[in-house]
């Protein structure tokens, strides 16, 4: 809700790799599986077995995801096509558990297009690293968040795999990262990146104010030189 502020110390949003893949078969009439190779089935197969990292792979205490966003293939209704497009996004807290991810999805495309007599291109983006919190400055910062919002409107949430280019802000100095409500009391918001998303106009000037004053406390407090 509008001027509720809520944080995290430490790794507070997901590292985001996207990847595309291209499965290439061999084009055949539908009415003549026989004489091709079909990418649709061998991609399938992969979507399904990729849900296996998340199960058989990697601890059930792993906090990650793999998402499939993209499977094109195809323009007619008779013709098995020649390939097939992928893609999708990796969302982890750990560099070596997107090594073990990665890894295991060439492992996964290989074995399944070599069994299918397919090919298969897999490539990978890590386009925005893990977001975390410095746990000192989030200390020193939230007291100022429960002066102006109110100590009963400030909480504790759990990392979340959404991804933040802050990250790349925090990675390079100390950051801190807190999120303020901005619906207001009978009104709905859909999520980020949807037609259905809200943000009330009243969220402005309560957002100038923690920021300033969040770079005053933080100023008058920095040791003198």
């Amino acid at each position: 809700f509008l001027g509720k502020v809520a944080y995290r110390p430490g790794p507070t949003f997901a590292a985001a790799t996207r990847w595309i893949a291209t499965v290439s078969g061999r084009a055949a009439h539908g009415a003549a599986p026989h004489l091709g190779v079909d990418p649709i089935v061998t991609a399938a197969e992969i979507v399904m077995s990729l849900q296996t990292i998340r199960s058989r792979v990697l601890s059930p205490l792993e906090d990650m995801v793999i998402t499939v966003g993209i499977f094109r293939a195809g323009d007619r209704h008779n013709i098995i096509p020649e390939s097939v497009e992928l893609g999708g996004t990796i969302r982890t807290f750990s560099n070596d558990v997107l090594e073990t991810i990665e890894g295991r999805m060439r492992d996964i495309f290989d074995g399944i297009t070599r069994a299918a007599h397919a090919t298969f291109k897999l490539e990978f983006d890590r386009s925005h690293p893990m977001t975390v919190n410095d746990h000192d400055l989030t200390a020193q910062l939230v007291p100022t968040l429960e002066r102006i919002a109110g100590k009963e409107n400030v909480r504790l949430v759990p990392a979340q795999t959404g991804a933040e280019d802050f990250s790349y802000f925090s990675n390079l100095v100390p950051g801190f990262y807190f999120a303020l409500g901005a619906v207001p009391p009978g009104k709905t918001s859909g999520g980020h990146h949807t037609a259905t998303f809200y943000a009330d106009d009243g969220t402005v000037p309560i957002g100038i104010r923690m920021l300033s004053t969040l770079a005053v406390d933080y100023l008058n407090a920095a040791p003198t030189k």
